[in-house]
């Protein structure tokens, strides 16, 4: 949209949201052009921006997903671990490397 004046960056804007509501209902590209008065390959290049857009948020949506999750398997990890040493007696002290009594 590059050279384009803020009006008809903006009218673009809002042809692509109603594009993308009735791309999204399964209308044909040329079911959509006729009903906003516009080509067919205007509705095509309409479409391959959104699909731009749409695949650029996944990506970030999916990226913050992984962090999500590994900020939660790192809390269970450290919740584990702490655990485990509550439950295994401390090594040394009168104890040999698999916990039993040394004698």
């Amino acid at each position: 949209m590059a050279g384009r004046n803020a009006q008809e960056r903006f009218q673009i804007l809002e042809r692509r949201k109603r594009v993308a509501g009735m791309y999204l209902q399964g209308m044909k590209q040329w079911e959509i052009g006729r009903q906003l008065n516009v080509t067919q390959q205007c509705i095509a290049k309409d479409i391959q921006a959104l699909e731009k857009e749409w695949l650029a948020s996944a990506v970030v949506a999916i990226d913050a997903a992984k962090a999500k999750e590994l900020a939660r398997i790192d809390r269970l990890e450290r919740v584990a671990w702490a655990r485990l040493a509550a439950l295994v007696p401390a090594q040394g002290k009168g104890h040999d490397s698999h916990g039993t009594e040394a004698q």
